[in-house]
């Protein structure tokens, strides 16, 4: 797969982003490329809690899926995808961790229209992270981002070029049912006329008027957030805003971010100058971010639960049929084999038939007697060597047997306190392995709400007795954790 290019979602519509520009494709391509689309705000559920700096990814992962459900609110019947960012603080000591979570019946009614023609859906991240991909290298700003669309809108928070807040507010299409106008004609207005009230006529001041409230009201809410996050991120101003309407200013829009004590002297619209087409500026903003995120260049993360199907090669099944194939090869040629030698056996025995017939009567004579003789000695040999294994058998079972049975005591009690601890957590089995009697691998099931029993059933086995036990690897597949631990004597 080529991952120098991304298979770029927005709705119906399909774009091949090369790392510049947004070209129009086809959903065919996706088995050539990476599929990728942003989540809107309005599908994420949220939840953010501090946390101690020093724990370990896994630990703060599995913290925060049951903070979600317990503090959180989120819906204990239904499941999510989820992943997080971790926002450092000035004090230190603490981290403010930020988790999206998107149920999984939502994300089949919005997207099983483009699974059915992708198949997968490689990275899912919220949009409003698409900011990132603007900043090539760490600088020391504050900067808030206001993205207008038809059907989506909110700010967005910046600071020294990471994302740490968005607020959402009022759509194109929401605005355009307060001010009475249509959807183009306000869009429009907005470009060229911008809010102030020089630039209308008397017949258009109301329409106006919903227009400023609106966006006033808006501002007060984003005003709110960014208040909110002053003092947990050592905010002291707002050094740049931008706005982020298919290429365009809103001329007087500073006026009210001034009514609320913003000084700030001008707004900047979001352009883009390596593309032409400013109603695909946003989006291409979006498949940079993606693109970077594929890369490794901004922080992982990924809402998807639509993963790309491995080739059969690659899977269990795969590496059983392969096995099994490679059998039955060594089985054939092994019988074709047998079947060779046996066809000169018989032909040698022919031979000696034909011979044979030539000979006396006294030498087939002497020959029978001979081989009864020799038919008596084999069978004699063989019994012998039968008995001589015997006793050898016997000799070097009495010699170890005081062993075995040691052995054999260990490894029982080492699967009964395996199995004691299992059912006290309530975790499933899916396969037991037994090396000698100083290890265990245990491959154990849980749905992802109890997850934290696998770390409570290591902690049984090491109370007893069992100094080495810990998960060598975690899988997770439709709802149910997977892990393989190892216990060790």
């Amino acid at each position: 797969m080529d991952y120098s290019k991304i298979l770029y979602i927005k709705g119906e519509d399909c774009f091949l982003h090369d790392g510049k520009e947004l070209s129009e494709s086809s959903f065919s391509k996706a088995k050539n490329y990476p599929v990728a689309l942003l989540v809107p705000p309005s599908a994420l559920f949220m939840h953010t809690q501090k946390m101690p700096a020093n724990i370990d990814e896994e630990q703060k992962e599995g913290d925060m899926e049951i903070s979600m459900y317990k503090d959180g609110g989120a819906n204990e019947n239904e499941d999510y995808t989820t992943a997080l960012i971790t926002h450092k603080l000035p004090e230190g000591g603490d981290e403010l961790v930020e988790l999206f979570g998107l149920p999984y019946t939502l994300s089949d009614k919005l997207y099983s229209n483009i699974t059915s023609k992708t198949k997968a859906i490689d990275l899912m991240a919220p949009s409003f992270l698409i900011y990132e991909a603007l900043y090539d290298q760490k600088i020391k700003s504050t900067d808030l981002y206001i993205y207008l669309a038809d059907e989506e809108a909110y700010g967005a928070l910046y600071v020294d070029g990471e994302f740490k807040a968005y607020r959402s507010i009022d759509s194109l299409s929401a605005l355009s049912l307060k001010c009475g106008w249509e959807l183009d004609i306000l869009k429009a207005a907005l470009k060229t006329r911008g809010i102030n009230e020089s630039s209308y006529n008397k017949q258009d001041i109301t329409a106006l008027n919903a227009i400023q409230e609106t966006l006033s009201k808006n501002i007060e809410k984003i005003i709110h957030t960014i208040n909110h996050k002053r003092g947990l991120f050592g905010i002291n101003e707002i050094d740049r805003i931008y706005i982020d309407f298919e290429g365009s200013n809103i001329d007087g829009l500073e006026k009210i971010f001034q009514a609320y004590e913003i000084e700030i002297n001008t707004i900047s619209p979001v352009k883009l100058n390596d593309s032409n087409n400013p109603l695909l500026w946003h989006d291409n903003i979006g498949a940079m971010y993606l693109q970077g995120v594929m890369n490794g260049k901004h922080r992982k993360i990924n809402l998807s639960k639509f993963n790309r199907q491995l080739p059969l090669y690659k899977t269990h099944v795969g590496h059983l049929l392969i096995s099994l194939g490679l059998a039955l090869i060594v089985a054939i040629f092994y019988g074709l084999f047998l079947r060779y030698e046996l066809t000169n056996e018989e032909e040698k025995l022919n031979s000696i038939k034909k011979e044979t017939k030539k000979l006396s009567s006294n030498i087939k004579n002497a020959k029978a007697i001979f081989k009864k003789l020799k038919k008596e000695e084999n069978a004699t040999r063989v019994e012998l060597e039968i008995l001589y294994k015997k006793r050898v058998s016997l000799y070097e079972i009495d010699k170890v047997s005081p062993f075995i049975k040691k052995d054999s005591i260990k490894r029982q009690q080492m699967i009964d306190t395996c199995l004691q601890g299992l059912k006290q957590n309530a975790l499933h089995i899916t396969s037991l392995e037994q090396n000698g009697s100083k290890h265990l691998f245990i491959n154990v099931a849980t749905n992802r709400n109890k997850q934290q029993n696998i770390a409570e059933f290591m902690r049984f086995m090491a109370q007893k007795g069992y100094s080495q036990s810990h998960t060598k690897q975690i899988t997770e597949n439709n709802g149910t954790y997977e892990s393989l631990v190892e216990v060790a004597r």
